[in-house]
């Protein structure tokens, strides 16, 4: 008998340090090529007022975009993973300790950055005098 278009439930291919749950659907139509899968990601504050993919580590987007065939589970050998590389950290905008500049308003150290730029001193370049050669 057929099931009116719904499947089963799709199988989770891994989960990331901050809770976030990617599952991959083979079965899914991505543009009218039934051969090609659907990502995608369940975030981990999902059930927050206002939802938002700031913490997606890099190896999981370039796995959501295809980038990368296989998934960077922790079991997955194949991924490359370099130990020099930086932990994620999430974007911060809007949040109190956000990035900003010396020069800006709400800079902590703005009194101090302007004192400086004030104590800066322009001299101009002059050319150094030389005897001029012909040859």
């Amino acid at each position: 008998m057929d099931n009116a278009g719904c499947r089963d439930v799709v199988p989770m291919v891994g989960q990331d340090q901050y809770g976030n749950r990617y599952y991959e659907d083979f079965h899914g139509d991505d543009s009218n090529d039934s051969q090609l899968s659907t990502r995608w990601v369940e975030y981990s504050d999902r059930f927050e007022w206002w939802m938002t993919g700031r913490k997606l580590p890099p190896e999981w987007h370039g796995w959501l975009h295809r980038q990368y065939d296989d998934a960077p589970t922790p079991e997955n050998t194949a991924f490359h993973n370099p130990v020099f590389k930086r932990r994620h950290r999430p974007n911060a905008s809007g949040e109190p300790h956000h990035y900003v500049p010396l020069g800006h308003d709400l800079s902590p150290a703005k009194k101090t950055f302007r004192n400086y730029v004030k104590a800066r001193v322009y001299h101009s370049w002059e050319p150094q005098d030389r005897p001029k050669r012909y040859d």
